[in-house]
């Protein structure tokens, strides 16, 4: 009995927020490994991670699957140093370019085949101040004169998301 109970207190303790790890920032996930400690915002399509003084962007850009499924043919690369445009709320342009080589991401959600292109990009703290600034619109990658990939971020997701990244970059 005493030590159903003692197993009960100790596993209440371990879940409270004492115990656990908890980012000050909301909507950040915080995951502790022998490297070191990464912060993460994943909410949208434009994710911030923080590991120590390293920050990086990664731009999610949705194509491919549907119904149809996942084409091999679709299934493009994309290179280190592809430029990524971000469109800000004044239709000024900011420019980064993939830090990593990256190809899709596949997966299924309620039936419906879903292709994303997590692109990486790395950011100093200047970027995130720009980025910071005002609201964030789009991003696009382009290919030649034309569009390759877009996409377009809404209103209140641009301003929790210039909220929580303010908040991460501060602490």
């Amino acid at each position: 009995m005493n030590r159903t109970l003692a197993l009960l207190v100790a596993g209440c303790l371990a879940s409270s927020s004492a115990f656990a790890a908890k980012d000050p920032c909301k909507d950040v996930s915080v995951k502790k490994d022998a490297f070191g400690t990464a912060r993460t915002y994943d909410k949208g399509d434009i994710d911030f991670k923080k590991i120590g003084e390293s920050m990086q962007l990664v731009v999610e850009f949705t194509g491919g699957g549907g119904y149809g499924g996942f084409s091999a043919a679709s299934a493009l690369q994309v290179a280190a140093g592809t430029a990524v445009e971000v469109l800000m709320a004044d239709g000024s342009i900011v420019t980064f370019v993939t830090t990593a080589p990256t190809g899709p991401v596949t997966y299924t959600i309620m039936g419906v085949m879903v292709t994303k292109y997590p692109l990486i990009v790395g950011v100093t703290p200047e970027q995130v101040a720009l980025l910071l600034a005002q609201d964030i619109k789009a991003a696009r990658v382009m290919k030649g004169a034309e569009t390759w990939m877009k996409l377009e971020v809404k209103p209140n997701d641009a301003a929790k998301w210039r909220e929580t990244v303010s908040c991460m970059s501060s602490t």
